[in-house]
């Protein structure tokens, strides 16, 4: 439980950290206007975040027998399916 809840503790830190940072940055691009500063770091935050879930689920992937990997596939496909799905509802309504 221990090294549970300082794992928690220690990752609450650092978002908290990463979000003032990111806040920091979007403030000074907004007070200069400059619209490249604000497109390149929401690049980084989502990039940021992808690359943390790639190495996530990249982990799993090696670790896991044939049927995570049957399970993974198939929440990909699915989720696309969705996105596609909804992203052409949205467009049509």
């Amino acid at each position: 439980v221990l090294l549970v809840v300082g794992f928690w503790l220690h990752s609450q830190t650092e978002i908290g950290r990463w979000k003032a940072f990111i806040h920091g940055r979007v403030q000074r691009a907004l007070e200069g206007k400059n619209l490249f500063a604000l497109a390149a770091i929401s690049f980084v935050a989502v990039f940021r975040e992808a690359f943390e879930t790639v190495l996530f689920l990249r982990a799993i992937w090696f670790d896991g027998g044939e049927a995570t990997k049957y399970a993974m596939v198939s929440g990909v496909v699915f989720s696309l399916s969705l996105v596609i799905l909804l992203a052409w509802t949205i467009l049509k309504y």
